[in-house]
C-alpha cells in the first residue's frame, strides 16, 4: 500500500480484546471522516484478510509519522450513522416523554389519594367532636 500519509486507529467491533489497531487513511476516506461526525461514523477496513471487510468505530487519526510503523491493512469505507442516530434520538425522547407522563400520572394518584386520606381524618375529626357534644 501506498499513497497514503495518515493512519486511523480503529476499535474494530468483533474484536474481542477490544484492542485499538492502525489502519492506512487514504485521502477520500479522510475528507468523508473529516466531514462527518466521528461519534457516529463507522469505517469498513479490510481486517485479518484483504477480503475481510469489518466494521470499526475510529478514536483518532495520526499522521504515518507519528504512527511510527506501515499499516498492513486500510479503511475502504465510512458509513455515516447520523441519521440513524438521530431516529434512535427521537424513539429515545418519546420514550422519556411517555415514562415522564407515566410518573406524573403516578403522582397525582399519590397526591389525590393523600387529598382523600385528609377529607376522611377531617370528617373522623368532625363525628368525633360531634359525637362527644
Amino acid at each position: 500500500m501506498t499513497g497514503y500519509d495518515l493512519v486511523a486507529i480503529v476499535n474494530l467491533l468483533e474484536d474481542w480484546n477490544d484492542k485499538d489497531y492502525g489502519f492506512a487513511l487514504y485521502k477520500e476516506e479522510y475528507e468523508l471522516l473529516r466531514s462527518a461526525n466521528l461519534e457516529n461514523t463507522l469505517v469498513v477496513v479490510n481486517a485479518r484478510s484483504k477480503d475481510r471487510r469489518v466494521l470499526g468505530k475510529v478514536k483518532e487519526i495520526l499522521s504515518l509519522k507519528e504512527y511510527g510503523k506501515n499499516p498492513t491493512a486500510q479503511v475502504v469505507g465510512v458509513a455515516n450513522m447520523d441519521a440513524y442516530m438521530n431516529r434512535i434520538e427521537e424513539e429515545r425522547a418519546k420514550n422519556i416523554e411517555k415514562i415522564k407522563y407515566r410518573i406524573e400520572k403516578k403522582i397525582d394518584d399519590i397526591l389525590d389519594g393523600h387529598k382523600d386520606l385528609d377529607n376522611l381524618f377531617k370528617q373522623l375529626k368532625e363525628f368525633e367532636s360531634e359525637k362527644e357534644k
